[in-house]
Order: C-alpha cells, then structure tokens, then sequence
C-alpha cells in the first residue's frame, strides 16, 4: 500500500470530510486550497448527486486504482446505492 504519496481519489476526500486520506494527501490538499481556495467547493461536488440532478436516471461508475480505498468505497456505498 502506497500511503506516502498523494492519490488524486483521496484529495477530494481531503478536502471535503478529512476522513479517507493519509498525510501526503493532506500536504498535496493544502497546497492546491493555498493556490485555488476555490477548490474546496469543485471537491464537495458529488459526481453522482450532479449527474442525477440532471437526469434522475443517470448511473455513475467510479474507476479508480487506490487499493486502500476500496473498503473504504465499499462500505459508503451501501445503503446509498439504490
């Protein structure tokens, strides 16, 4: 598991709850809010919520390669998937 480098899936995460990420995802999230402050509200925009707010039957698919995260992926899904 690769914790000491920053993964583009977690920095949102980073962002917008802080929970899921690792230190090298807090300095990467720091460094971007510190150069475009307005990222903060790109981050807290949930993909799927935006595509169904648009077409009430739209599906997302998420694809991502950050082992770590897959449990974690795993279970906030359930429950949210209809």
């Amino acid at each position: 598991m690769i914790t000491d480098v920053a993964a583009q899936s977690r920095l949102p995460d980073e962002i917008d709850t802080g929970r899921h990420n690792y230190d090298a995802d807090r300095t990467a999230a720091q460094f971007v809010l510190d150069v475009a402050p307005e990222m903060a509200d790109v981050a807290r925009e949930n993909v799927h919520e935006t595509a169904q707010r648009l077409d009430p039957g739209a599906g997302v698919v998420y694809v991502d390669h950050d082992p770590p995260r897959l449990p974690m992926t795993a279970y906030g899904a359930i429950g949210r998937v209809p």
